[in-house]
C-alpha cells in the first residue's frame, strides 16, 4: 500500500511518498510557498516520478498543527480532498509529535516548542514508546520558553526541539538546555508519513469529516473580531 504524507504547517512545506511504510522519496516545497497552487503540483510530480496512480494511495497522513494558520488549512483541505477522491484512509498527525519523531534514535525524551509569536511558545513533552509513537501531555498555554521549561522534570538527556527552540536557541543554550540541531527543529512530511503508517498499523483511522486543525491561539484577525471581555472595557 502507498502512503502520501503532507506537511504544510511550517514556513517550508514538504511532501513524501511511502510504500508499505518505506519512504520512496520526500521533497521540500519550493521556497516558503505552501499555497494549493504549489502543493498540488508537488504531489502530482511525486506520484508521476514513481509511476503511482492516485487511486493506488491507500493512506494519507497530514500534519494538523499547531503551526501556520494558513498552512494548516491548505494541507488539511488538500489531504481531505485527496483522501475523499481516492477513498483512502486519513490520519492527522500532531505537528509537534512529527518533530519529536525526527530526533535521533538514542533520544527518548524531547521537549518540543512551537513558536506562538509575541515572544511566546507552546510546548509539549514527548517520550518515545517501543511501538514508535510519541505520546505527550496536553500542550502548554502560550508562555515564555524558560517559564515552560522550568515546569518540566529535571533530566540531563532532555533535548529541546521545534520552531520555538530554533528561534530561542541562544537563550536556551545560555540557561543550560540542549537545543536540537537546526535541521531537526522543523516538521517534515517524512516523519508525518512514518507516524501515520505506525498509527495505521495500530488500527487508528481518523474520521475524514471530523478531522480538524489544532491551533494554539486564535488568529490575529479572529482575536480582533472577538467581542471585548469586561476586563478590556
Amino acid at each position: 500500500m502507498y502512503t502520501l504524507a503532507l506537511e504544510t504547517t511550517d514556513a517550508v512545506g514538504s511532501v513524501a511518498l511511502f510504500r508499505e511504510g518505506e519512504c520512496l522519496d520526500w521533497r521540500w516545497l519550493p521556497d516558503d510557498r505552501r499555497s494549493a497552487q504549489t502543493l498540488a503540483p508537488a504531489v502530482r510530480d511525486l506520484l508521476r516520478d514513481f509511476r503511482v496512480r492516485p487511486n493506488e494511495i491507500g493512506l494519507v497522513g497530514v500534519s494538523v498543527g499547531p503551526g501556520s494558520f494558513t498552512g494548516i488549512r491548505i494541507g488539511l483541505v488538500t489531504a481531505k480532498t485527496f483522501a475523499y477522491a481516492v477513498r483512502a484512509a486519513i490520519i492527522g498527525i500532531d505537528t509537534l509529535e512529527a518533530i519529536a519523531a525526527g530526533v535521533s534514535p538514542d533520544i527518548s525524551r524531547v521537549a518540543v516548542m512551537a513558536d506562538a509569536q509575541r515572544g511566546d511558545i507552546v510546548g509539549k513533552l514527548f517520550e518515545r514508546q517501543e511501538n514508535g509513537t510519541w505520546p505527550a501531555a496536553e500542550a502548554s498555554r502560550p508562555q515564555k520558553p524558560l517559564d515552560w521549561l522550568s515546569t518540566l522534570p529535571a533530566s540531563d538527556g532532555l533535548v529541546v526541539a521545534g520552531p520555538g527552540a530554533l528561534r530561542f536557541k541562544e537563550i536556551l543554550a545560555e540557561h543550560g538546555y540542549r537545543p536540537a540541531p537546526d535541521e531537526l527543529c522543523r516538521p517534515k512530511a517524512f516523519d508525518v508519513g512514518r507516524l501515520a503508517w505506525t498509527y495505521y498499523g495500530l488500527g487508528r483511522r481518523d474520521d475524514l469529516w471530523k478531522l480538524m486543525p489544532r491551533y494554539f491561539r486564535p488568529s490575529y484577525a479572529e482575536e480582533k473580531a472577538a467581542p471585548a471581555s469586561p476586563a478590556q472595557l
